[in-house]
């Protein structure tokens, strides 16, 4: 494997024989990948974060992302699935109120899965509604715990540390 260097980067790795490469002026490598630089004797990875409180503002939209994706990324009630997708949170949000005033309010087909149908009781549809909505806070949490640890980092390297998959 060889790699292209253009400007002091990594172009493009190709496989070639070592006359083709040589005669290209291209470089030995076998770890190298496209976008690392190259100074001559040694390839390197560009930092991630071209500055701390650009590293910052980057770290923190990717922390919202994560918590999007575990928050929409469902829970569970009882050993059973439990979507928390915002649209079933906001209609399970409106069936909650329904059953919240009236015990015998009663969903017949309320869709759990791909022709899947369940019944849903007034006690049931609370259930799920307050595991929606603990799991949810829970993602929020974790983000407002998560956020503080990223602006408080003091630099590159306490930033890159924060662990932002955990705790989900």
């Amino acid at each position: 494997m060889y790699a292209i260097i253009q400007n002091g980067t990594v172009a493009n790795i190709v496989m070639a024989d070592a006359d083709t490469a040589t005669a290209n002026g291209w470089i030995a490598s076998t770890g190298a990948s496209i976008g690392d630089t190259w100074d001559g004797t040694d390839f390197a990875r560009p930092a991630k974060y071209p500055d701390l409180a650009t590293g910052k503002t980057m770290r923190l939209q990717e922390l919202a992302q994560r918590r999007y994706a575990a928050e929409e990324g469902g829970t569970t009630l009882g050993g059973n699935p439990l979507a928390t997708d915002r649209i079933t949170q906001s209609k399970l949000t409106a069936a909650y109120v329904k059953a919240s005033v009236d015990a015998d309010y009663e969903i017949t087909a309320w869709k759990t899965g791909p022709g899947i149908f369940s019944t849903l009781t007034a006690t049931s549809i609370i259930a799920a509604a307050n595991a929606i909505e603990a799991h949810v806070q829970a993602c929020f949490d974790n983000e407002a715990s998560l956020s503080g640890e990223i602006t408080d980092a003091a630099d590159l390297e306490e930033l890159a540390a924060v662990d932002i998959e955990g705790g989900w």
